[in-house]
């Protein structure tokens, strides 16, 4: 990856993705420092070919083995390396580099840097949540009338055994991710700056360069975020408190919501290195181009709800694209947790009332609940009651489960956690449809669980689990219960319902006696 041949580079990138396509990251680790000592050396090289190749070596590492790179947190200075260069007047001081002997633009260049930097941080943040989920993982644990012992080690489910974790002393501790993000807020704003500043005038109009810039420079800011989210409140407060306000200036006002713009990127430049640069950033987007930037757009309101940047502009923009879409968007979902995490009551109202008039529509009340599900579980109920129609949404849900139209997994294993709950408006329709769900029992259609009959099964006997939470149970709903295992109704699920009888029938007695 040395080689000053180009031809020699890209023949060792190849073997390289080969060879670790092949093995585990287990038996890649004793070798793998030695491959990160090279990258390194690659990535500050004085051949701009050499450093501008060392790029798809990270794409490699991140593809194949991203839990041990994650752990080489010792390669994220080189990142700013690569795009700036240290003052002579402080330590942590930088300046953006101009690299004549590149073979792209500059502009072009440090957005392949930071789109690895944003993928390197991002592994870092998956790295966090493996962790942090290997350390508590839930098994569900089935119980029938023949059960004679609580099977807690029967059937156990191997996990993996291997989550390398290099013990690092540099940009482990909060002081050093501090450090870090010192040297790199600045250069992502003046990077950004100094793209949207060709402009001859002020405005929301971008081209298509910033438009892969501001997606880069947002990911990684709310990554960092994340990072600094494992220290506690300290590190995010910080953050707040040093750089919301130069966000705010730089990012959001007189710019937000950013659009594309119909004409190139500065005005010195030929159209021909215009259209280049132009179709280079096009490769590094996520997605396609929108000309709006909704993508762009929406993760600039989930920063600025996470570092409570006062511009009500953004909560405008969130319940416009809700109503715009046909169809669930994770960063919007991902604006709602941080919308209420503010704990903001006006707000939070403000978006259950949109959601509910969306919700009537019968082709976006799938869409909308995953969004209705998030504010109800993590807001009280009682306060929304009084101020929107969040009841009578409730009230609604336990027929989503006696019509034909098909319904997601991921809404009925909402359901089951709202019903656990024991929510009042959602119990009494609970009670007053818990029939009419057992007769469609059978024949429910589940949308998304790709013709696995297990799948559809196991989501079936967790419905089935509704008959534990009918309050109203008496001696009729029993019989006609009953009267359905006697005639084989529920099919495979007979097993699962008859022992949910056998045990709400107990607990009955038991309250009679």
């Amino acid at each position: 990856m040395l080689d000053i041949s180009a031809t020699t580079r890209k023949a060792a990138v190849k073997l390289l993705s080969a060879m670790f396509s092949q093995v585990t990251e287990e038996e890649l680790a004793p070798l793998f420092e030695i491959v990160v000592r090279y990258l390194a050396c690659a990535m500050s090289h004085l051949d701009a070919g050499v450093r501008e190749d060392s790029l798809l070596i990270i794409d490699v590492l991140l593809e194949q083995c991203p839990i041990l790179t994650a752990n080489y947190r010792s390669l994220l200075p080189h990142f700013l390396d690569m795009i700036s260069s240290q003052t002579r007047s402080h330590e942590q001081a930088r300046q953006l580099t101009v690299d004549l002997d590149s073979r792209t633009t500059t502009t072009v260049f440090r957005i392949k840097v930071l789109t690895r930097l944003r993928s390197m941080l991002l592994a870092i943040v998956h790295l966090f949540k493996t962790k942090s989920s290997s350390s508590n993982v839930s098994r569900e644990i089935v119980v029938t009338s023949s059960t004679r012992h609580v099977p807690l080690y029967c059937s156990q489910q191997p996990g993996k055994s291997f989550i390398y974790d290099k013990k690092i002393t540099s940009n482990e501790t909060l002081d050093d991710v501090q450090n870090y993000t010192q040297m790199l807020m600045p250069l992502l704003m003046e990077t950004f700056i100094e793209v949207v500043a060709d402009r001859k005038q002020a405005g929301s109009d971008i081209v298509v360069e910033a438009v892969a810039l501001l997606q880069c420079v947002v990911d990684i800011i709310l990554n960092v975020l994340h990072i600094l989210q494992q220290s506690g409140t300290v590190g995010v407060s910080w953050f707040k408190q040093t750089y919301a306000r130069s966000i705010r200036e730089h990012l959001y006002k007189g710019r937000f919501p950013y659009t594309v713009g119909s004409w190139g990127s500065t005005p010195n430049k030929n159209a021909k290195q215009r259209r280049k640069d132009s179709e280079a950033a096009l490769k590094l987007l996520d997605s396609s181009l929108d000309l709006h930037c909704t993508g762009q757009n929406l993760s600039l309101c989930l920063l600025a709800f996470q570092l409570n940047i006062d511009t009500p502009v953004t909560l405008d923009y969130v319940l416009t694209s809700i109503k715009c879409s046909r169809s669930l968007k994770p960063t919007i979902l991902a604006c709602l947790d941080a919308l209420v995490s503010k704990r903001d009551l006006r707000q939070c109202i403000t978006v259950t009332e949109t959601l509910l008039s969306l919700a009537k529509d019968p082709d976006l009340k799938f869409v909308v609940f995953p969004y209705l599900y998030n504010i109800v579980i993590r807001v009280d109920v009682n306060k929304l009651a009084k101020k929107t129609r969040i009841e009578d949404w409730l009230d609604t849900l336990p027929t989503y489960l006696c019509q034909k139209q098909a319904i997601p997994r991921s809404v009925v294993d909402s359901i089951m956690t709202l019903a656990a709950r024991k929510i009042p408006a959602l119990q009494n329709s609970i009670d007053s449809h818990i029939e009419v769900i057992l007769d469609c029992l059978p024949e429910l259609e589940i949308s998304d669980c790709q013709g696995n009959t297990d799948e559809v099964l196991s989501v079936k006997k967790s419905l089935a689990r509704l008959i534990y939470w009918v309050q109203d149970w008496d001696e009729e709903l029993s019989e006609e219960i009953c009267v359905a295992l006697r005639k084989q109704h529920f099919g495979p699920l007979t097993p699962d319902v008859q022992d949910l009888w056998f045990l709400r029938n107990e607990v009955y007695e038991k309250s009679l006696a």
